[in-house]
């Protein structure tokens, strides 16, 4: 199953998938809420990462995730040494 609720955004021209969910079959013991709840997770995901690669296609940097990206924000964030 899968579903879609919104495409990588184009910010010139904005326009939206209408939101749907495809390839389901009305089987309650095979679709149920929680494969609905992961169609989105998933398609969340997808999303996301094309957004990274907008940003790191647009900057040559992509967004530091877990600890190296909290190190650096601490370190944005200390006082300059004098």
């Amino acid at each position: 199953m899968m579903c879609c609720f919104s495409d990588i955004m184009n910010f010139i021209n904005w326009k939206h998938a209408a939101p749907t969910f495809t390839n389901f079959e009305l089987l309650p013991e095979k679709f149920n809420k929680y494969t609905f709840y992961r169609s989105i997770l998933e398609n969340t995901a997808m999303l996301v990462k094309g957004h990274i690669e907008l940003v790191k296609e647009a900057t040559g940097n992509e967004p530091l995730e877990g600890k190296q990206g909290e190190q650096m924000d601490e370190a944005a964030e200390a006082p300059a040494a004098e």
